[in-house]
């Protein structure tokens, strides 16, 4: 039987989840204090909004609308980023310093979001409609 979270936790020597939550606390502070909004990672990369814009398919006016969320799915983060030619990793961390690679889940659900926006497409079309849509897009 494969080993569970708190097992692997355990295993860790106190020290070091010491030193790991310390390293930890102090990373996140310094994320609180640069990262204050999206709009300052596009200008970070030398972006405009018409920029991002275009490779997400969108107007500018759509752009400026996303940069003033407070709240974003992370497909829609996992998105914009990448239109700024930045790659995302996600990593949960626990409160121990385990560290757990999500970077599947994330391309999972940029995915998902894929198909929701495909099927909301396709809503009212008629069959043939949607066959020949389908058949447009590949």
């Amino acid at each position: 039987m494969g080993r569970n979270i708190n097992a692997v936790i355990a295993a860790i020597p106190k020290a070091r989840r010491e030193k790991v939550e310390v390293q930890a606390n102090r990373l996140s502070k310094e994320m609180i204090a640069y990262a204050d909004s999206i709009s300052e990672v596009r200008k970070a990369v030398n972006k405009t909004q018409r920029d991002i814009g275009r490779k997400l398919g969108i107007g500018q006016g759509a752009v400026a609308q996303l940069e003033k969320r407070s709240d974003f799915l992370l497909s829609t983060l996992y998105k914009y980023m990448k239109a700024a030619g930045v790659k995302i990793t996600l990593v949960a961390h626990t409160k121990d310093g385990v560290k757990i690679d999500l970077n599947e889940f994330g391309n999972a659900i940029v995915k998902a979001s894929d198909v929701s926006r495909d099927r909301n497409t396709n809503r009212g079309r008629s069959a043939k409609k949607r066959v020949a849509a389908s058949a447009r897009s590949h």
